[in-house]
């Protein structure tokens, strides 16, 4: 399961969630129609990401059909308006909840990177303490952080924290954390050289 996918994909799926939520608001009477299929689409996502959640999708969009199908207005009748009502109410529901599971999802994801990522940052600090990385930044990215994490790897003290992220996570996630934490590194590094006072010249 590659968290770091996980949160990129489902975030980018949310985005699309802004417009659809105008239609309800603009009593627009696509919107339950427009939101099945969104429902649809998420389910489609989950199943991709093989996260189990996909099948509360289809149980949330039935609900907006079984709205539709017994909906009757104040007299008792089965009138199109109240059908149409009836379906955009449940199809609010219904897409607020999937709202929540799907950021639940995210948050779900970003609480184990951020725990692998404390893990990481420390072996990462222990290694600059001993000089243990011997090749700067370089392109392409991918190819020079296989090459930092190897030497972590390598190194008798950081050893123990690489094998027990590396039975944790998979390679995209790990090389996604180093990566973020390789950038601050060398960011401050660079921060620190700028700022650093230029010595006088000696007369």
């Amino acid at each position: 399961m590659i968290l770091s996918i996980q949160i990129e994909k489902i975030s980018d799926f949310l985005a699309t969630l802004s417009p659809l939520m105008d239609m309800y608001k603009d009593g627009n009477y696509s919107f339950a129609s427009r939101a099945i299929d969104w429902l649809e689409e998420a389910e489609k996502l989950m199943s991709s990401l093989r996260l189990k959640e996909g099948a509360e999708m289809s149980s949330l969009r039935a609900q907006i059909l079984k709205a539709g199908d017994i909906a009757k207005d104040d007299h008792g009748a089965r009138t199109r308006s109240a059908i149409r009502r009836a379906c955009c109410a449940a199809a609010a529901d219904s897409v607020t909840r999937a709202e929540s599971i799907l950021r639940n999802r995210i948050l779900q994801a970003e609480d184990k990177l951020n725990h692998f990522e404390e893990k990481l940052c420390e072996a990462v600090t222990a290694a600059v303490l001993v000089d243990c990385f011997t090749h700067s930044p370089r392109e392409p990215r991918q190819q020079w952080l296989m090459k930092v994490w190897q030497e972590l790897s390598q190194h008798n003290s950081i050893r123990p924290t690489t094998v027990y992220l590396a039975t944790a996570l998979l390679s995209v996630d790990r090389l996604y954390l180093l990566d973020k934490i390789m950038a601050r590194l060398y960011e401050n590094d660079a921060a620190v050289i700028h700022e650093t006072p230029t010595p006088p010249l000696a007369n």
